[in-house]
């Protein structure tokens, strides 16, 4: 019965062994490709006796970030999630379509937007008295909203999402549609054509993709021009297909899993005299700068990141742009605090 017992023990202690071998004989990633963030580096020994208390903890996340054959263990256990539709942070879509769902029940989930009426209209009418104090300077306001996925693309959303009973786009565009001194553009529009024609959005990623912002950033050059003057045309891009993996691949752990091909937009741009063009924005408006400064009118952009600290726009002013462009996600609007930061001086 003993020799019985000998194939199941050293089985056991290949399968306690192999791990910790690979790991001895492996480059040590920097890396996790699946889940698209930077490993734990090797703790550095502790200089005094303050530093002691830290460093196991320290060396505990550092052998849980590079212990052998990770990468593809976690990818296994990331997949089999993915079959349980366990994914807590992304919603699983149709035909391989990721969604960021942060806010989809503040959207989804209600019949009315309540109070996040009131903040909208409150931000609307700060938008208003900024675009105001900038108008007196001689510098033009432009504002947008950049869609979430799911408003360009509702018709991959997980089966039995309902329709938004909140709307806070539809209701901010309805409130500054009634202000004079804030030039809004409707970024759906150009979306949607676009849509009807190829790809706007990626299915691995919440983002638009370059088809989408290069849209985009025609349609915000364009309602920065002056009314009746002829604005100049975004030159033709050299395009080429590549291999991507998004965010919301990465936050499953199947970055390495899920890629899809996609247009890359490779936009020209070189320093020449110009328009000063200052961007306010997340991480939607920053993926279209490129496009921005490929126009030839335009000779400078320069980027504000808005978050919950918000941001100094009377200093944005002061620093006399020829154009102020605003463009928020769509998502933070279901954000109370941070609708609240914004222009939160005026």
């Amino acid at each position: 019965m003993r020799d019985l017992h000998k194939p199941a023990v050293i089985a056991f202690m290949l399968a306690l062994l192999t791990p910790a071998t690979v790991q001895l004989f492996s480059d040590r990633a920097e890396v996790s490709i699946g889940e698209k963030r930077k490993l734990e580096p090797m703790p550095a020994r502790p200089k005094g006796w303050s530093e002691w208390s830290a460093y196991p903890g320290n060396v505990d996340r550092f052998l849980r970030d590079h212990f052998g054959l990770r990468e593809p263990l976690a990818a296994g256990w990331s997949l089999l999630k993915y079959a349980l539709r366990y994914t807590p942070r992304v919603a699983i879509g149709r035909d391989g379509w990721l969604y960021y769902p942060q806010h989809w029940g503040s959207r989804y989930g209600v019949r009315t937007c309540g109070p996040l009426s009131a903040e909208v209209l409150s931000f609307a009418d700060r938008l208003d008295r900024f675009a105001e104090h900038a108008a007196a300077r001689r510098v033009p306001v432009v504002f947008a909203v950049a869609p979430d996925k799911e408003t360009i693309y509702p018709e991959h959303m997980p089966a039995g999402t309902g329709k938004a009973g909140c709307d806070l786009s539809a209701e901010l565009m309805a409130a500054l549609a009634g202000k004079h001194r804030v030039n809004t553009v409707d970024l759906r529009i150009p979306l949607d054509r676009g849509k009807a024609k190829e790809q706007v959005y990626f299915r691995t990623d919440s983002h638009w993709n370059d088809v989408g912002g290069w849209r985009v950033a025609r349609a915000l050059l364009e309602g920065s021009c002056a009314p009746g003057s002829a604005c100049p045309k975004l030159p033709e891009p050299s395009l080429s297909t590549r291999t991507y993996s998004g965010d919301l691949a990465g936050l499953i752990g199947l970055g390495s899993v899920f890629t899809e091909q996609y247009t890359a937009f490779d936009a020209p741009a070189g320093r020449r005299a110009g328009r000063a063009l200052h961007v306010v924005g997340d991480s939607f408006a920053k993926s279209v700068l490129r496009f921005l400064a490929a126009e030839e009118s335009v000779a400078e952009v320069v980027w504000w990141e808005y978050g919950k600290g918000g941001v100094d726009l009377r200093a944005l002013i002061a620093a006399r742009p020829d154009a102020i462009l605003i463009v928020i996600v769509e998502r933070a609007l279901y954000d109370r605090e941070l609708l609240r930061s914004l222009a939160a001086d005026f």
